[in-house]
């Protein structure tokens, strides 16, 4: 029947919403993970402002931190 049919496209239609929002949702989700890690970097460069050190290949480009010892976090380690 016409019904039965409207409720089968309807069913359809719902599922690729969904669908589409599920992926916007993981977007968003890496987007946010992408910040976090950008907010990480840009404080570690305000403490590079207080450092003697200068990224270059004799100190491999400071990694890891030649204050800490610690990795430097990847969004600022690919810069230098």
């Amino acid at each position: 029947s016409g019904n039965g049919l409207m409720e089968i496209n309807r069913q359809r239609i719902r599922q690729a919403l969904s669908d589409h929002q599920a992926l916007i949702d993981e977007r968003i989700r890496l987007l946010e993970e992408q910040r976090t890690n950008l907010k990480a970097a840009k404080a570690k460069l305000d403490n590079c402002a207080e450092c003697d050190h200068i990224p270059g290949a004799e100190n491999n480009f400071c990694q890891p931190c030649q204050r800490t010892g610690i990795d430097l976090p990847a969004y600022l380690s690919a810069l230098f």
